[in-house]
């Protein structure tokens, strides 16, 4: 009895296994199988993966911005640049307008709250 010939499971390859030891064969190779469970995790993690990506980019403005050596920035500045206050850990404290992106720690200026401090955060 001849064995059918099955077709490899990933996506982007479709290539047919002719010879194989066990009828539970999915991919012609590990580099098959890898990659396809790669692609499936991507999917099944874009959401995250949006996120994180985000989350760098915002977190790659504010060094930008201290890297010019700016401490004090306009809000609205912020808002032009597309600044995302949203991705922002917050505070613990709930009475404290700081949040946190990285090693910076955002804070409303208490004196006018049309601006806001960055302070790079040392840990002690």
């Amino acid at each position: 009895m001849k064995k059918p010939i099955k077709i490899c499971e990933n996506i982007e390859c479709g290539a047919e296994i002719n010879s194989y030891k066990s009828a539970k064969r999915k991919y012609c190779c590990d580099q098959c199988r890898q990659r396809s469970n790669f692609l499936k995790s991507k999917i099944l993690n874009q959401d995250h993966n949006e996120w994180l990506k985000s989350y760098k980019e915002q977190l790659n403005l504010i060094r930008l911005i201290k890297k010019r050596g700016k401490n004090k920035i306009r809000l609205t500045t912020l808002e032009d640049l597309n600044f995302d206050f949203g991705i922002l850990q917050a505070n613990r404290n709930m009475f404290s307008p700081e949040y946190k992106i990285g090693e910076y720690i955002i804070a409303r200026d208490k004196v006018n709250k049309e601006y806001c401090t960055i302070k790079r955060f040392v840990k002690k």
